[in-house]
């Protein structure tokens, strides 16, 4: 994987080196997005290449271990999770397998709620399917998803109402698949819009992006060239900062980090605003 980053990334007339450097870089700047797999192979592949990183090299080193620590706790908090609801399933008679684990949390709780416990297994599970086809438009994809396969696995014991929440979870996972492509639709539109202020906008920034395309519609100063594009941004940004939501905020702290020496000076204010809205209890 960071190999086949580092091939799409290439510059020309930069040297081997440089392209290595700007490589661990990203790495670095994204490692709050980068999985354990590519984590395990990119802390080969630097340490293959630490010749030419230098310095840097203990720097993105030091991220790859940050980043295998933390996959490693959520792992174990992950399966301390699964353990407690697989125990309160079996209380209702009800085996759950592991990978189920995100469905079973959204059942616990529903229990929890108030939802009946029946006589047996067989009334708790049509209970939970009720509640599941009743509770549907609040229904994340990957519970949905988990659904699938869990009531696939006693659809016997569901008889007909089985039809009924499998047709449910259907209309869900539709739901969420028209509701992804909308989000790269407005991806792709903000996209092209920041690209003619020589911008570029990954496709995890979208609130971010919508928030800044907002801002330029409603009369934000365009520059003459990125640096100064940015600088405005950065500066509407912490004028703005009284009405931006955590969910824009966490966006454009990852966003002005890949942009720090475009703004410079100005990057430490945004950076201290940033802090003040994460901060803040709504």
């Amino acid at each position: 994987m960071a190999k086949e980053k580092y091939e799409q990334g290439l510059e020309k007339g930069k040297t081997r080196a440089e392209n290595l450097r700007k490589l661990a870089r990203e790495f670095i700047d994204n490692a709050k997005v980068v999985g354990k797999d590519v984590a395990e192979q990119a802390k080969e592949f630097f340490r293959e290449n630490k010749e030419d990183l230098g310095d840097l090299y203990d720097d993105v080193r030091e991220k790859v271990r940050e980043i295998l620590n933390k996959k490693k706790e959520e792992i174990e908090l992950i399966k301390e999770l699964f353990e407690r609801i697989k125990e309160y399933f079996k209380n209702l008679n009800i085996e759950l397998k592991e990978k189920y684990t995100k469905f079973g949390e959204w059942a616990k709780e529903k229990f929890e709620q108030g939802l009946d416990k029946g006589r047996d297994r067989i009334e708790n599970l049509r209970n939970l399917a009720r509640e599941f086809i009743m509770d549907a438009g609040a229904i994340s994809r990957d519970v949905a998803e988990q659904a699938r396969g869990f009531f696939r696995e006693y659809k016997e014991d569901l008889g007909e109402i089985y039809d009924d929440v499998r047709e449910k979870i259907r209309e869900i996972l539709e739901r969420k698949e028209e509701e992804k492509r909308s989000i790269r639709e407005v991806y792709e539109k903000v996209k092209e819009y920041l690209k003619n202020l020589q911008i570029e906008l990954k496709e995890r920034f979208t609130k971010f992006g919508e928030w800044a395309k907002g801002k330029y519609e409603q009369g934000l100063e365009k520059g003459k060239d990125r640096a100064e594009n940015l600088r405005n941004l950065a500066r509407e940004f912490i004028n703005d900062a009284k009405v931006i939501g955590k969910d824009v905020a966490e966006q454009a702290k990852d966003f002005f980090r890949e942009y720090k020496e475009d703004l410079g000076d100005i990057y430490q204010d945004f950076r201290q605003k940033v802090r003040e809205i994460l901060e803040r209890k709504d």
